[in-house]
């Protein structure tokens, strides 16, 4: 700026502003306002800008399309505030150049799974840019005798309606002195400031519609907000060898972390960990090496990655190399995925598109389940006591085929000496596409819905279910029913329902199988199914209270006991999809008031062998969910036949809403 080049409070661009001698004063002790505001006039003659106006808001300065508003109440506040707010605003117009090419640089897809977080970093990156403006300009009046005018983002409203300081001032101050110490600091002194900015702005409510501006910006991008609590604070990190942002990580009320590392403008990992710093989830872009037990970790088209650690799930795009060392994990591949594992479950195609071409996956280790979750899956087997599951494949061994087997029917495929083959395909029906597999035929359970609604499920990405599926001894990671549902089970030797229940094979295999039993027993395989006939009294049904799984003592109970009257063994066939389960019959019961309930034959989906023991339930749920089924029982009829009151009381009313 030469000596000539100042501002005069006359120029067209004031349009209906007019500031006073001290504020025109103020500007011109900073050239990089002057310069600025010289740039912003020349933008206003040539049309492209226009004339800054008074608006009609009275609290705050804005930049809105093609020009900055002046808050209509700005005569009253002093000059230092008018000077900062405008040095903030135009510091966005000076910046836009900028602002695009970082949008531009740290673009993702929306699918991505870190879209929110992008879209909330790349808005952010604006404001941090205006902060930065705002705070060069009140540097260079106060190095010019001026006094310190305000820096936009400072102070905050709060809720009881006083004002306290963001730290914002005193954190760009002594960073810039930390970094004017250090040469290795100096030339990313702007970008550190930025960072910093960014992280204090994140959690400030915006001009708009006063939600915090990281969550402002990300639900630009369309895409879903992270959901582990309410966000505390972000903070950005600055890789100083290239002067890019290195990591930004959110930090939730729910004590959860997340964490989004970059290479160069590109994220390579995000993860999610707990309060105690046990790794949840992990997203990985490019290579990683993952260290965890019972998370889930997923692989983006082309990555790399070893995962070290058991129970975990391991999901995987397209083209993924991946290494899992550790017991009980399970993967679910895409296409052309080649898989370096021993003794966990692979899910061949399972993460798939529909109409995308499977291509080729190969399955590397030794003691591996393989389950092909597509007809016509290709996948090469190497190692030794594998076996694969699936109809009408093509499973291609190579190496020694010691122990290896074929579990399927109409498959075919190259160097099959040696190799066990099982055509009755008895023990595996893979469903196709998902991430998971479905019960084997015959054993899909009839469940109740105890609480006044219809049935419902979990499904098998949420559920902490564990059960046996496969009647194998072993626990397996399951969709399964909300808690407080019941599940029906044939149990003719055990009159005071003392039986542990642990199998799959203890529950009624479907309505088809419900019907044979009353076909067996009493003669009649349709109508209604009553306390008047001879299976009615063998029958049981479990109250899962806690959604787990995880049968507990006095939770088995009779017909009679719950005020079931009836069940009508003519359920409806609907197939229709419950949180990736499948209610493939729906029917009803009758409760002894008249009332009628809904009962379900539900396919549950889950994955074999991957049955960690969950986590503890919410114990007020799950105390409800049990105060809901006592007080079923407790209305029941007795053996002499009393009959349920007619009005359920209020607390029990209250229980069934909050039951699911």
């Amino acid at each position: 700026m030469t000596s000539n080049q100042i501002i005069t409070g006359n120029e067209s661009m004031w349009g209906n502003v007019r500031l006073s001698t001290s504020q025109i004063a103020l500007i011109n002790k900073s050239p990089t306002l002057v310069s600025q505001l010289l740039d912003y006039q020349a933008a206003v003659t040539a049309g492209s800008l226009n004339p800054i106006v008074q608006g009609p808001d009275g609290s705050m300065f804005f930049k809105e399309g093609g020009g900055i508003t002046f808050a209509s109440s700005w005569k009253t506040w002093p000059d230092g505030e008018v000077i900062g707010s405008l040095a903030h605003e135009i510091g966005h117009f000076a910046n836009v150049k900028a602002d695009t090419d970082f949008k531009s640089a740290y673009a993702v897809p929306s699918s991505s799974p870190d879209a929110y977080a992008m879209s909330a970093m790349v808005g952010l990156h604006q404001e941090g840019e205006a902060v930065y403006n705002n705070w060069v300009v009140q540097q260079e009046i106060l190095s010019n005798n001026g006094p310190q005018i305000y820096l936009a983002g400072e102070y905050k409203a709060n809720p009881d309606g006083s004002v306290s300081s963001t730290g914002l001032q005193s954190s760009l101050d002594t960073q810039h002195a930390t970094d004017i110490r250090s040469s290795s600091l100096i030339g990313s002194d702007r970008q550190i400031l930025i960072d910093s900015a960014m992280g204090v702005y994140a959690t400030l409510p915006n001009s708009v519609n006063r939600q915090a501006y990281f969550n402002y910006y990300g639900a630009a991008s369309g895409a879903q907000a992270p959901a582990p609590g309410t966000l505390q604070s972000v903070t950005f990190t600055n890789n100083n060898a290239t002067n890019q942002i290195g990591s930004m990580s959110e930090n939730y009320s729910s004590g959860n972390t997340i964490q989004v590392k970059f290479t160069g403008t590109a994220p390579s990992t995000s993860t999610v960990t707990n309060p105690s710093g046990n790794l949840l989830t992990e997203n990985v872009y490019t290579s990683a090496t993952v260290n965890a037990n019972n998370a889930t970790v997923n692989l983006l088209n082309g990555a790399t990655a070893t995962v070290n650690g058991t129970g975990n799930t391991i999901n995987a795009g397209n083209n993924v190399t991946v290494t899992a060392n550790g017991t009980n994990n399970t993967i679910n591949t895409g296409a052309n995925d080649l898989v370096c594992t021993s003794n966990n479950v692979c899910n061949v195609g399972a993460n798939v598109a529909t109409g995308q071409s499977i291509g080729l996956t190969t399955v590397d280790g030794n003691g591996d389940k393989i389950y092909a979750e597509n007809p016509h899956t290709a996948v090469d087997i190497s190692g030794q006591y594998d076996t694969a599951y699936g109809n009408n494949d093509s499973i291609n061994f190579s190496g020694s085929t010691s122990g290896d087997a074929v579990d399927g029917t109409g498959d075919s495929g190259a160097d099959w000496a040696g190799v066990a083959v099982d055509t009755s395909a008895s023990t595996s029906d893979p469903y196709p596409g998902g991430s998971g597999l479905d019960c084997p035929d015959g054993i899909d359970p009839i469940i109740f819905n105890l609480a006044g609604g219809g049935v419902q499920t979990q499904g098998l990405n949420t559920s902490a279910a564990r059960f046996d599926m496969q009647n194998s001894g072993q626990a397996d990671r399951t969709g399964w029913g909300t808690a407080g549902e019941g599940y029906l089970l044939y149990d003719p030797n055990d009159t005071d329902n003392t039986t542990a229940i642990t199998q799959d094979s203890q529950l009624v295999a479907g309505f088809g199988a419900l019907q044979s039993l009353a076909q067996q027993v009493d003669g009649m395989g349709t109508g209604t199914l009553g306390a008047s006939d001879a299976l009615w009294q063998t029958l049981k049904v479990w109250g899962d209270t806690t959604g787990t799984g995880q049968f507990q003592s006095g939770q088995l109970y009779t017909l009679d006991q719950l005020g079931i009257a009836g069940i009508n063994l003519d359920a409806t066939h609907i197939s229709q999809d419950s949180n990736g389960n499948t209610i493939l019959d729906d029917g009803t019961y009758t409760r002894a008031d008249g009332t009628t309930g809904d009962i379900a034959e539900v396919n549950l989906m889950f994955n074999p062998g991957n049955g960690q023991t969950p986590s503890a339930a919410d114990t007020f749920a799950q105390k409800q969910v049990n105060q809901l089924i006592q007080a079923m029982a407790a209305y029941a009829p007795d053996a002499a036949g009393s009959i349920v009151a007619q009005a359920l009381p209020q607390d029990q009313t209250t229980l069934q809403l909050a039951a699911h």
